[in-house]
């Protein structure tokens, strides 16, 4: 229920700014270095070709990928949200395993990310 509640406020956001949203959160079970990048947009899905190696050169290594339509009542314009299970490059070995290194703090990186990304996929940032 509180990732629907912040899936909707990121819906919302999406429609008043026109411009995708980035919401970065840890589901309840799993790895303590793995995380999920949700993206959305609006009117038509990322194409994975381009958004992938903006969050390799992010630090990220993704190793999975949901796409979902999504058709708001009451808008025209379809939203898209790609949830991507990450985690950090600097610890993911060749065999998955997580090397002894503090988690992520989700809540302090969230806006620095979300600008980096969204930076990167207008152009406006290098991606190198």
């Amino acid at each position: 229920a509180t990732e629907a509640a912040a899936d909707i406020a990121v819906l919302e956001s999406l429609y008043q700014a026109r411009q995708p949203q980035v919401l970065l959160y840890r589901p309840g079970s799993g790895k303590p270095h793995d995380f999920h990048v949700k993206v959305f947009t609006a009117a038509q899905p990322l194409q994975l070709s381009s958004i992938l190696p903006l969050l390799e050169n992010l630090g990220l290594h993704v190793y999975s990928e949901e796409t979902y339509a999504i058709n708001p009542s009451g808008t025209d314009v379809d939203a898209w949200t790609h949830d991507f299970a990450v985690t950090l490059s600097r610890v993911a070995n060749v065999h998955g395993a997580a090397q002894s290194e503090a988690p992520l703090n989700i809540d302090a990186v969230q806006a620095r990310f979300q600008d980096a990304l969204l930076a990167a996929m207008s152009g406006a940032l290098e991606n190198d």
